[in-house]
């Protein structure tokens, strides 16, 4: 028997366990490729890869940002440096020259929309479903207020749904003057007893308040006030609840004064910084440059006005709507073709009689009709006396081209038609 070394049987048993172990991992080499065969090459576009599901630490980072950016979760860093700007304002306003201050005021920030057309009448005016669907979606309705529109405005509020305290009656910021009643023309009469030429108080000095509007007129309300904007007064939604569909006990027609339009001019202006306080100054600042020229206005009036000798201002109107400006520059009016604040209503034969008399007695030289009013009874008391026919704007700014297409336009307008046939 031949006895090999062990060493010499040791190193061939691991040389062949190493042979086989080669084998198996070949083998095992193999079967993988087998399984797994080289991928394809697509022609198509490569498929969008769908991200993992944060985690709850990502979800609540994202969470973070989100409020801290004042967006919806998904915020990047140059949002978050320039933040976009938010919309413009939806205002609507029910006569077109209460308009014309709204885009004064609110620039760019406000996109306006009258209700009024040019040459409308406020007082008769017919909403349309158009109009009722701005009114829903506007954040805030500026109208008159006082009963000018006190017709149709309740209707169109709740159609539309509103929320009334959207809906904000700026004749209650400006100091309305009360009337006397259906006898409002004959002479000494409530807003009329001043001596020609006298500037009321308020009216001595541009910028200068009436009582119970110590502030500044370019002056926009105080902080206080600026709390309470967006409410509506209890008396302003007097109006929107009448039955009889007449004016209340205060004149509405103080747009003829421009001193107190300035106070309304203040209250857009803090309405609109209380819906959108970012851009307070930008409001607070056109007010106050708008307020300006008002003041410009009322001094221009005043030496338009001392032109006519103070005998000859007197004025015969088609309705009851220049009580403000005969107040506030030294007018007295001496005759109402229709004697109302509203000129729907239909005068008697006597009364006509009475103010084709009073034009007689007093050598009146004009008539002053208005463009949203129908003229026929005034052309027929101008034809009785032989005064002449002029026609205002009063209820509403006139047409583009028209010199009278804004309100400061349309004041000036009116100005120089009745200085020019009283003087």
């Amino acid at each position: 028997m031949v006895m090999v070394p062990y060493s010499k049987v040791f190193s061939r048993g691991l040389a062949a366990s190493l042979v086989a172990g080669l084998v198996v991992l070949v083998a095992l080499v193999l079967a993988g490729c087998a399984n797994n065969p080289p991928a394809q090459v697509s022609e198509g576009p490569p498929a969008t890869a769908v991200p993992a599901a944060p985690t709850p630490a990502a979800q609540s980072d994202r969470s973070s940002s989100g409020a801290a950016g004042g967006s919806s979760g998904q915020v990047s860093a140059s949002v978050l440096q320039s933040p976009p700007s938010t919309p413009p304002l939806q205002v609507v306003t029910t006569t077109n020259f209460v308009g014309d201050w709204a885009r004064v005021v609110g620039g760019d920030r406000a996109e306006v929309f009258a209700l009024l057309p040019p040459g409308g009448d406020p007082h008769s005016f017919v909403p349309g479903g158009a109009d009722v669907a701005r009114v829903a979606d506007a954040d805030v309705v500026f109208t008159v207020g006082l009963g000018l529109e006190a017709n149709w405005l309740h209707d169109l509020v709740r159609n539309a749904r509103a929320d009334e305290s959207t809906v904000i009656e700026l004749g209650e910021f400006v100091d309305p003057m009360e009337f006397s009643g259906p006898d409002l023309h004959g002479h000494g009469e409530a807003g009329h007893e001043e001596e020609a030429g006298h500037m009321e108080a308020g009216h001595e000095e541009p910028g200068h308040e009436e009582p119970g509007h110590e502030e500044d007129a370019g002056h926009v309300e105080d902080a206080g006030h600026v709390e309470d904007a967006g409410h509506v007064e209890d008396a302003g939604h007097d109006e929107m609840g009448h039955d009889d569909h007449g004016h209340g006990a205060e004149d509405p027609h103080f747009w003829f004064d421009p001193i107190r339009v300035k106070l309304a001019i203040n209250e857009i202006a803090a309405q609109l910084s209380y819906l959108d306080p970012e851009n307070a100054d930008t409001y607070y600042v056109n007010a106050a440059a708008y307020g300006d020229e008002l003041d410009e206005l009322h001094a221009w009036i005043q030496e338009h006005v001392g032109m006519v000798p103070p005998e000859r201002r007197l004025l015969v109107t088609s309705h009851d709507s220049l009580g403000y400006l005969a107040e506030a520059y030294g007018f007295e009016v001496v005759g109402l073709v229709i004697p109302s604040l509203a000129p729907d209503v239909e005068p008697s034969a006597e009364h006509l009689s009475e103010v084709i008399e009073a034009v007689r007695e007093n050598n009146v030289p004009a008539v002053f009709g208005e463009t949203t009013v129908s003229d026929r009874l005034a052309h027929t008391i101008a034809q009785e006396t032989g005064a002449e026919l002029v026609q205002l704007y009063s209820g509403s700014m006139g047409v583009a081209g028209s010199g009278a297409d804004t309100y400061v336009g349309m004041v000036r307008t009116n100005v120089e038609r009745i200085v020019e046939v009283l003087k």
